[in-house]
């Protein structure tokens, strides 16, 4: 689900306007993201005197009940409003936690306590921390086949700096449909270049770009 949100922050006589996407599976989550997303504005912008996400799209989500489907404690799947769930798990003492993977059309939750529940909401934090590492461990670098020896080194030696690092580069390199045997010659120029720092993996051509990673020589993949 793709929804589109209007932000207005006017600041004086000055008034500006935003919109933004979230890409969301369900529209439970989407209501929780517009929530966590006016809190963040709300404390990171003190100067703008009026901020406002199109309220049509809020009372819209909150007018509308959600419905979920709950696996209770003995093992049966039920149909509910998402309010109704929380208010049966709390009755309960216990806590509604989304299952992921499953074959539902409606998002699937089972009760957990709230040790289990606490324990979820930790691997979802750390889970998060490591995809950001992930992120923060890969660069990339896009040139064409005709680029200048100067130019080219000059990048590969940054690309040097990030291998000593541990962190591996996707380099795309553009040609035109006559000058692929000029693409390849690029590529001989780079392996040869870090040949003592790096090495070309998974190296793929498609629609006059040739893909592939710079990764550190020890690496195994």
């Amino acid at each position: 689900m793709l929804l589109r949100i209007s932000v207005s922050m006017s600041c004086g006589r000055k008034a500006l306007y935003l919109v933004l996407q979230l890409k969301t599976p369900s529209k439970t989550l989407c209501f929780q993201r517009i929530l966590v997303l006016q809190r963040t504005i709300a404390s990171t912008a003190e100067k703008f005197k009026h901020i406002k996400i199109a309220q049509e799209v809020v009372d819209s989500l909150k007018t509308e009940p959600i419905s979920v489907d709950v696996v209770l404690e003995h093992g049966k799947i039920v149909t509910m409003k998402l309010y109704q769930a929380e208010k049966y798990a709390k009755a309960r003492d216990l806590k509604i936690m989304p299952i992921k993977e499953h074959n539902r059309p409606i998002q699937l939750f089972k009760l957990v306590t709230g040790s289990e529940f606490f324990k979820y909401e930790m691997e979802q934090k750390h889970a998060k921390k490591a995809e950001q590492e992930i992120k923060h461990h890969e660069k990339r670098m896009n040139i064409t086949c005709k680029i200048e020896d100067h130019d080219l080194y000059a990048k590969l030696n940054q690309v040097k700096k990030w291998l000593t690092k541990n962190i591996k580069t996707e380099v795309t390199i553009s040609f035109r449909s006559n000058e692929e045997d000029k693409a390849e010659s690029t590529l001989s120029r780079i392996e040869q270049y870090l040949k003592s720092e790096g090495k070309i993996h998974q190296k793929r051509v498609k629609n006059n770009l040739m893909k592939f990673f710079i990764i550190p020589a020890s690496s195994e993949k």
